[in-house]
């Protein structure tokens, strides 16, 4: 995720807009390596070492040129310098007033995961995507025989056949009967504000999941959020 990025172009979302946007052109990926003390200064000293991964075009400003501005940024080639690319791009957008190539250098954090999925899920790749039933009744709210996903009921806990399930963490109605759905083998997007004890469900369903003798496979964008898990996974009075 650390990047030595090359060049900037500044543009403009509107022609009235006072505010500019900077947008990195090419990024190298990179490794910080710790080096010896410097005897001087006696601060250690640090080197910046190309990782030999492939350079990154800014994808996600190639989209939206194309879709804002009907502007087709220019492919890297191979055999292209940042120079020689920045001017293709300098003569992309010669027509476009206070446009402008940055001629700098960078270090930071870039993140391009996002538009590998958004880019993967394209309908032009898999022709039959958008006829999907699961997605169908995911983006739409209701299934295919009329029945409401928005808001799925509440089940009355103590009556319900699959009330007495064994749970590791105490959860409400409402958490309680969404385990409930998932044991029962729904598909479900699971929605909530921070402390609505989103963490604690799942790991409630990946506790009885295992208990069913399943394998469970779990996945978040973010590390925080399996650590969360595991560590609630992890306390001593889960692991009888």
């Amino acid at each position: 995720m650390l990047y030595l990025v090359f060049g900037f172009l500044e543009f403009y979302d509107r022609e009235d807009s006072e505010k500019p946007i900077l947008a990195p052109l090419l990024a190298l990926p990179v490794n910080i390596e710790k080096g010896t003390i410097d005897h001087d200064t006696r601060t250690y000293q640090y080197s910046i070492i190309y990782s030999e991964e492939d350079i990154h075009e800014n994808q996600t400003l190639r989209e939206k040129l194309s879709q804002d501005f009907t502007l087709q940024l220019p492919v890297f080639e191979e055999e292209d310098e940042p120079g020689s690319y920045f001017l293709k791009i300098r003569q992309m957008i010669e027509k476009r007033k206070r446009w402008k190539v940055r001629y700098q250098l960078t270090l930071g954090f870039l993140s391009f995961g996002k538009l590998a999925i958004w880019d993967d899920l394209d309908p032009k790749k898999w022709p039959g995507l958008l006829n999907n039933p699961l997605l169908t009744d995911v983006f739409s709210g209701v299934s295919s025989d009329g029945v409401n996903l928005l808001y799925p009921e509440d089940y009355e806990i103590d009556d319900h056949p699959q009330g007495d399930t064994q749970l590791i963490y105490d959860a409400d109605s409402s958490q309680h009967s969404a385990i409930i759905d998932v044991l029962s083998g729904k598909n479900m997007v699971i929605n909530g504000p921070p402390g609505t004890g989103k963490s604690q469900t799942i790991t409630n369903i990946i506790a009885a999941g295992i208990r069913n003798g399943k394998k469970v496979l779990f996945i978040s964008e973010k590390l925080a959020a399996l650590e969360v898990v595991r560590h609630r996974l992890n306390q001593p009075k889960n692991r009888s």
